[in-house]
């Protein structure tokens, strides 16, 4: 009777590890077939992000509007977009309506393949208690054991 639990037990503990292997894997595939299927759209608003939120940009941004305005201020020839700089204030609107919401739409994305990782995670974690729990049980089996038989007269 005691072989046959064990037997029982050691299934459903080898059933418990190839599920966390194939969650694994499943997680490194569905990477790759995330990436795989991203349109042109998905990847320009993941690089746009991923730009955007660089501290490059954030030091370029400012030189390049700084000297935009000086050039339309100190130019000897031509002032295409003289004080108060209406092409320039155009084109930072303009920048700030189109980048807002690609760079959300890449992290609402992000945020989807988060959810799909955090469930794979939590399944996982699920199984591994669950295989913590069978090991206890077999180490306090073994304790018992070996208690039982340090107890007897030899």
């Amino acid at each position: 009777m005691e072989n046959k639990e064990s037997l029982i037990e050691a299934e459903r503990r080898a059933e418990l590890e190839s599920q966390v292997r194939e969650i694994m894997a499943s997680r490194a595939a569905l990477d790759a077939l995330r990436e795989e299927h991203l349109t042109f759209g998905e990847r320009a608003a993941d690089r746009m992000a991923t730009v955007a939120g660089s501290w490059t940009f954030i030091f370029a941004f400012p030189t390049v509007v700084a000297l935009w305005m000086a050039i339309n201020t100190f130019a000897w020839i031509s002032h295409w977009d003289g004080y108060p700089f209406i092409l320039l204030n155009l084109a930072l609107s303009i920048l700030a309506a189109v980048q807002a919401p690609v760079i959300m739409m890449s992290q609402n994305r992000d945020q989807a393949h988060d959810r799909v990782h955090n469930e794979n995670d939590y399944r996982t974690n699920v199984r591994a208690e669950i295989l913590m729990e069978h090991l206890t049980a077999e180490v306090e089996e073994i304790k018992q054991l070996l208690v039982s038989r340090s107890a007897l007269p030899e």
